[in-house]
């Protein structure tokens, strides 16, 4: 049979062991996903304290800076277990009941949440965000898609202008790759504030032994600013935040007018 043109043994794709080896690392990077994909749906549909699935109908739900979620009940319990027994049961990144953000669900069929922009359920394998600033009542939770779809001029007419403020955003359930960033952020933050409640106490210091006769300027009108005001501020926003700023790419969204026109 040599020499009659057949096929060269070395290049049968079928021959023994071939392609073991990258077999074997997809198999891997396949499991690692599956395992991600598993934490995540948990860490969207189970409290994280208790692990009893959460009941968004029934209990409150809270979120704490990491995107975790817990029944609130539960959770103040253990900040009274804390105090009282010196018990940790939720980690230093919960200082109190102000590290906890109330999340508010848009729900179907009862007990599952859904974004009520894009109506695809929030289970963890969409990457969701609870906007603590927000002025809506009712809903304070929705898929990045949303975020993406509406724009940035359209979340703040839906939600608020503060609702994109710098570090208020909280992604809910994130994959453990992110958390180290999440972690810096989140002391950064801290760090932040810190800065400027000890600069407006100078400032308030100062103004207060100040001996300026001049008549106070007329308070702004509460509850409202020109478009051009949010605008800038939205700007801003996205500006100085890395997450917003891959959100919102020039060029890519729809007109908020277009996607909010109200009858």
């Amino acid at each position: 049979m040599g020499g009659d043109g057949g096929v060269i043994a070395s290049n049968r794709r079928y021959m023994r062991g071939a392609g073991t080896a990258n077999c074997t690392a997809d198999n891997a990077s396949h499991d690692k996903k599956e395992t991600e994909k598993q934490v995540r749906h948990e860490l969207m549909t189970l409290c994280y304290l208790t692990k009893l699935p959460l009941q968004f109908s029934t209990q409150q739900i809270v979120a704490d800076p990491y995107g975790r979620l817990y029944h609130k009940e539960q959770a103040v319990e253990a900040l009274l277990r804390r105090k009282t027994q010196g018990v940790d049961e939720l980690g230093t990144h919960i200082r109190g009941l102000k590290d906890l953000k109330v999340a508010r669900f848009h729900l179907q069929n009862g007990n599952k949440p859904i974004c009520p922009v894009t109506n695809v359920e929030l289970n963890g394998s969409q990457k969701a965000y609870l906007l603590p600033n927000t002025s809506n009542e009712n809903v304070n939770v929705i898929s990045e898609r949303a975020i993406q779809e509406m724009g940035a001029e359209a979340l703040c007419s839906e939600y608020g202008e503060d609702v994109l403020d710098k570090g208020r955003m909280i992604q809910l359930a994130p994959p453990f790759s992110n958390m180290e960033e999440i972690q810096e952020t989140i002391a950064a933050n801290h760090e932040q504030k810190k800065k400027a409640t000890k600069k407006n106490r100078k400032k308030n210091k100062k103004r207060k032994h100040s001996n300026q006769s001049d008549a106070p300027s007329r308070p702004a009108r509460q509850g409202f600013h020109s478009s051009q005001t949010i605008r800038q501020r939205v700007d801003s926003s996205v500006k100085t935040s890395e997450v917003l700023s891959s959100m919102f790419t020039t060029g890519a969204k729809k007109s908020a007018d277009d996607l909010f026109a109200r009858s």
